[in-house]
């Protein structure tokens, strides 16, 4: 579960003024949130995110919301590897100024970008309908079980996470058409000093295309982007590049900046009101309303406890599960909430963004605890799992030692005098019932061979 257009693959912005450095606190602080703690949290939640396929996957895991919950850890899934591989890189690159990094700065990274920024937001939005399709889900299964079996079905549950993909698909489409991809050598012709987005010199753009500019995110209403938006440096500026000249040939250095598509007044209403309003406000408003119903029932069925049946109890399990990840969702994504309106100080801001981009991969990491700590149908399938890859394991340990003591006996049988004492040596002490002598006697005292 996540919330990206803080993240949007966009971490970057070109004011033409500054060289990469280490000292740039905000490229340390970046390099400490984005470069090191989050690769640790991207870990540890696709470690737990593959366990929990495993859960869902099996048999017994069959109901409507393991159903919601395995598209959950899908999208989960992809946005760790897509966080991973993209802020974690620039931010290494912007921090250390190595020069395999600058290549997948220059190089790499504005080839990505487009497509990449699509599949984040793309599995972002599937991400937050699912989350509101299971409380409202739960909601019904809790609040009116009378009318579940009625409105809820298998068929039903697939056929709302295909509505919500194919949406998705299609309403992030104009973000593939809102940017361009251009060399970091200056066109042909292009006059220094000039203003015109399609005689952008971009040569100084190979270092500072991946700069941050606090004022220039906050002017754009919280967001961040990567792109050198029609700014031009001066020619010596672009004659006394280090980059641009040495770690990333011109000829290969790319830059992404805003289409003509990109720069309408409805692409800009599309990537700030309109997200403002599908990821963040109608999904909030939803879920507190499901889950404000749900904790009510909850605590009603809590008071009447003995009354309460196991399928009661498994159902309100569930729905606490429900309740916790929506706690955390929420908790996870206000920060980017917040960031979308201009009430941040600027000499915060990239540290409010660092914050806020951990948080999302955070909140796709950490379900995997949630499930185990209290989901009880969960962590009985999660114990079987264990231990069936444990037996699995054992029975191949001895199925090895079996294979081993067959070919030594094999051996002892074919060889001759000679040879059988150096196999002797070299075989395991065969087993009777877990008892040997250590010399290829049984316990009765006849020889192997």
């Amino acid at each position: 579960m996540a919330t990206i257009d803080e993240i949007n693959l966009k971490v970057n912005i070109s004011d033409g003024d500054a060289n990469v450095d280490q000292e740039n606190p905000d490229h340390l602080t970046l390099f400490v949130l984005w470069g090191v703690l989050l690769p640790l949290v991207a870990a540890w939640g696709l470690v737990g995110n593959v366990l929990t396929m495993m859960v869902l996957w099996r048999r017994e895991m069959n109901s409507t919301t393991i159903m919601y919950m395995r598209g959950l850890v899908i999208t989960d899934t992809g946005i760790l590897l897509g966080a991973v591989t993209t802020l974690t890189p620039i931010s290494l690159a912007n921090y250390l100024n190595a020069s395999p990094l600058d290549y997948y700065k220059h190089v790499i990274y504005p080839v990505i970008y487009a497509p990449g920024y699509y599949m984040i937001m793309l599995l972002q939005q599937i991400n937050v309908w699912i989350t509101v399709s299971i409380s409202l889900e739960r909601y019904i299964a809790i609040c009116h079980p009378f009318r579940a079996a009625r409105i809820i079905s298998k068929k039903k549950t697939i056929a709302a996470m295909v509505v919500i993909t194919i949406i998705s698909m299609l309403y992030n489409l104009p973000h593939l058409l809102a940017w361009r991809i251009i060399s970091c050598s200056p066109p042909a012709g292009a006059q220094s000093g000039g203003n015109d987005t399609s005689s952008i010199n971009v040569t100084q753009a190979a270092s500072d295309t991946f700069e941050y500019s606090a004022d220039t995110l906050m002017k754009d209403g919280g967001q961040v982007f990567a792109a050198v938006l029609a700014t031009t440096p001066s020619t010596e500026e672009n004659t006394n590049n280090p980059v641009a000249q040495e770690s990333v040939p011109s000829s290969v250095c790319k830059a992404v900046v805003y289409s003509e598509f990109g720069t309408t007044e409805f692409y800009i209403f599309f990537r700030s009101i309109m997200y403002l309003v599908i990821i963040y406000v109608l999904p909030f408003i939803a879920l507190l309303i499901f889950n404000s119903f749900l904790i009510r029932e909850l605590m009603r069925m809590q008071k009447r406890n003995a009354n309460i049946g196991s399928k009661e109890e498994n159902e309100a399990n569930l729905s606490l599960v429900l309740i916790l990840i929506v706690i955390v969702f929420i908790f996870c994504q206000t920060p980017g909430l917040i960031s979308q309106f201009d009430i941040i100080q600027p000499s915060v801001f990239l540290t409010w963004l660092g914050v806020s981009n951990l948080l999302f991969v955070v909140n796709s990491a950490v379900n995997f605890l949630i499930y185990t700590a209290f989901g009880k149908k969960f962590r009985r399938v999660l114990l079987r799992v264990f231990r069936r890859l444990s037996s699995t394991a054992s029975n191949a340990s001895k199925r090895r030692r079996a294979s081993s003591a067959s070919s030594c006996h094999a051996a002892l049988t074919t060889y001759s005098t000679t040879e059988a004492q150096e196999a002797v040596e070299m075989c395991p002490p065969p087993k009777y019932n877990g008892v040997g002598d250590g010399n290829g006697v049984s316990p009765k005292g006849n020889s192997m061979t």
